[in-house]
């Protein structure tokens, strides 16, 4: 059985100046039919049954819940404090024990060479120096990891 968010509690706690309305659709937008989705891409393209994965760039975090599902332990991040700490009140009023976030670049992580089994990077790599972020998430994957890295082009901007 899949899970069941309570993100709408979450969102009600934050005083209305932390998140502005479009922080807010976007949060509802993610989450408003569960994770199912994030799950059975996760799972389509081999990222469960992991030790120790990262979300690079976790945002609110529906990619990190997907990953705490199907794998034994999620270490997240994003250089938004507010997101990290969307993402900690949610794991937090859910009792998922599994993920631990805190606030950082992708050009210069917090972890330890070789520490992860698989990295999960979406929406982030383009918005940064790209050469620098894919050299510091090769550090941090152990030898033979699995790298998921998405990217837009620049119509984007």
């Amino acid at each position: 059985m899949k899970p069941n968010l309570k993100y709408l509690d979450v969102i009600s706690q934050f005083q209305p100046t932390i998140y502005s309305e479009n922080d807010r659709r976007f949060i509802n937008r993610i989450f408003y039919q569960g994770i199912d989705k994030y799950i059975d891409r996760l799972r389509a393209i081999g990222f469960n049954n992991l030790n120790c994965v990262l979300d690079a760039g976790c945002g609110y975090g529906q990619w990190s819940l997907g990953l705490s599902y199907l794998n034994n332990q999620v270490y997240s991040f994003d250089v938004s404090a507010e997101r990290v700490n969307f993402l900690q009140e949610l794991t937090n009023l859910n009792s998922i024990k599994n993920i631990s976030s805190k606030t950082s670049s992708i050009e210069l992580l917090p972890y330890d060479s070789n520490s992860f089994d698989a990295i999960f990077c979406y929406g982030v790599v383009f918005l940064s120096p790209w050469r620098e972020s894919l050299l510091e998430l090769n550090r941090v994957l152990k030898p033979g990891g699995k790298l998921f890295v998405n990217y837009t082009d620049i119509g984007w901007y």
